[in-house]
């Protein structure tokens, strides 16, 4: 026996469920790319490459934002479940029309407010991992950069020491700079750290030590 074409109704049920998974993803989006964006934003600004390094792409940014939430999940947890009861409640207690508006202006005063609490979320974890990366850069033996022709005027001799010595740290690489870390000291309010802007053409070569060598 053939099975029965689907109704219309079901195919508006169906409609309705696929624009709703369609919203609910698109709104994810944007609170990953907003949570990466600022994190990498912040852990830049420590280095004081606020304004040098270039938007990152939505792939890095989703990957970014990892670090925000998985080291904050306990308040976003509660969070989610603070608001399912504040629905359940509305629409047990209260008349259907009182409860809808009430759930609405909860869900929406929720999303406006979710962004200020991202925005505190990034801070902190990008300071952290900063703190953290100083600490290692401080130890040295990290990345070595072979610089064509060094001249004095540019890079001084203890940072030439400290290129050919694996003490530095590559922050990143675009297509025209590499952004090298070099952490000599360590302070409690100065870090001491110095980001030297290398022009891509000035690199000769870029040999990054990999944990455990």
């Amino acid at each position: 026996m053939a099975n029965a074409p689907p109704t219309a109704s079901a195919l508006e049920n169906w409609g309705k469920l696929l624009a709703l998974v369609r919203d609910g993803v698109f709104v994810c989006a944007v609170y990953l790319y907003f949570t990466g964006f600022t994190y990498r934003y912040y852990y830049y600004q420590h280095f004081g490459l606020r304004n040098i390094i270039s938007d990152p792409t939505p792939y890095t940014a989703f990957v970014l934002s990892y670090t925000v939430f998985a080291g904050n999940w306990p308040f976003f947890v509660s969070a989610a479940a603070v608001l399912c009861v504040i629905v359940v409640v509305a629409s047990r207690l209260l008349s259907p029309k009182i409860g809808h508006r009430l759930t609405a202006f909860v869900v929406i005063a929720a999303a406006v407010a979710l962004f200020p609490c991202l925005n505190k979320f990034s801070f902190e974890s990008a300071q952290k991992d900063a703190l953290a990366l100083e600490q290692r850069a401080l130890i040295g033996r990290d990345a070595r950069l072979d610089i064509n022709s060094p001249s004095p005027k540019s890079y001084n001799q203890s940072f030439i020491d400290a290129a050919n010595g694996y003490a530095l740290h590559v922050l990143a690489r675009d297509d025209k700079n590499t952004y090298a870390l070099w952490q000599p000291v360590l302070r409690q309010n100065n870090t001491g750290g110095v980001v030297f802007v290398i022009p891509n053409a000035d690199v000769r070569h870029i040999e990054i030590l990999t944990e455990g060598n």
